[in-house]
């Protein structure tokens, strides 16, 4: 599997506000982020926590305003980097402990199946979710046999229960 770099999302409130200190309108940052007005002023308001979909669209958009504006391409270096929905999709379906996984992140099958993988098919997911979910990938294929435990790690998208009374 490869990762796909993009502008890290969590830095949206950054761009946001420095373009809108160099006198763009709300519109105009919405139009270079491929969504509405409203959605920038809710980024800056730190009540938008952005969908996979909308970061596809919106890393292109800036990337592209900050390649033809030479004051904002020191942004490009701020990335993150998942795997794409449908390999993740495709990690899960086909991996040979999932029950084990479920239990770890608190869920049953069927939950799983309708907020997590019905949201990786159609990409409608927090942004946040499939970088938690790249995470565990990579946790999981870097660690010993009967040594993976997430006990340790704070997630805010994936989560569901709290294992072991904590």
């Amino acid at each position: 599997m490869i990762k796909r770099s993009f502008l890290n999302p969590g830095a949206y409130v950054i761009f946001c506000k420095a373009l809108k200190n160099d006198g763009l309108r709300w519109q105009d940052i919405g139009e270079i982020m491929r969504t509405s007005a409203a959605y920038p002023q809710s980024v800056v308001r730190g009540q938008a926590n952005p969908k996979y979909n909308m970061v596809l669209e919106s890393d292109i958009g800036f990337k592209e305003y900050f390649n033809e504006h030479e004051a904002y391409k020191r942004h490009l270096r701020k990335t993150l980097e998942v795997y794409e929905t449908e390999d993740i999709l495709d990690w899960f379906e086909t991996h040979e402990d999932y029950s084990f996984l479920l239990h770890e992140f608190g869920y049953v099958h069927s939950t799983f199946e309708k907020f997590v993988l019905a949201r990786l098919r159609d990409q409608n997911i927090k942004f946040l979710v499939v970088s938690e979910l790249s995470w565990i990938i990579d946790e999981w294929e870097s660690t010993s046999l009967g040594d993976f435990d997430l006990s340790n790690k704070q997630f805010y998208g994936i989560r569901k229960g709290v294992k072991n009374g904590s």
